[in-house]
């Protein structure tokens, strides 16, 4: 298990995910002659200390997703504005827009190749320019970037499994067992 590196090239990054979003089906009409069903919903007040609810994105199409991050790239580049305030307020990445759009760190293999060659092309501390997934558009910072960091003991383990089982598996077939 010598033959397991400890160390590989990681970045830590953070991005900012504008997706497109499909509008919202249109009801079918009731029939002709059928009473109109009256809504039974009533808005409700939201209670004292509770967050107020954001309200869903209309429909947006791939077009202006792409024009919304390239928007939203210039007004943090060109503007100053703040990432965290603009990835808590546009970022469709639900699971880390409250973190700036944290991903901490990765390596190579971990995200989707566009995303991934984006982000080991990155210098520290610049912003890309949208980059197009299947997911949407992404602007991606990178912040950290090492050529040699330590890997997690799960991956250090996994890859030590994986090549003994390799070397087990070539022992095998060069074995000429008759």
């Amino acid at each position: 298990s010598d033959d397991v590196a400890t160390t590989e090239e990681q970045v830590n990054a953070r991005h900012i995910l504008i997706s497109e979003i499909l509008p919202t089906p249109t009801p079918t009409d009731v029939p002709e002659g059928d009473p109109t069903p009256e809504p039974t919903a009533t808005a409700t007040a939201v209670p004292e200390g509770e967050p107020t609810p954001v309200p869903t994105p209309g429909p947006r199409t791939r077009e202006e997703a792409l024009e919304l991050a390239q928007e939203l790239r210039t007004r943090i580049v060109d503007g100053g504005e703040d990432w965290m305030a603009i990835a808590a307020e546009y970022s469709d990445d639900l699971s880390n827009r409250d973190a700036g759009g944290d991903l901490g760190w990765f390596a190579r293999g971990a995200m989707v190749a566009p995303f991934e060659e984006a982000a080991f092309a990155l210098p520290v501390g610049e912003i890309s320019e949208p980059i197009s997934t299947t997911f949407g558009y992404h602007l991606i910072e990178v912040l950290e970037r090492d050529d040699a960091r330590e890997k997690d003991e799960a991956t250090l383990q996994q890859e030590r499994n994986d090549a003994f089982s390799n070397w087990r598996t070539a022992q095998v077939a060069a074995a000429k067992v008759t």
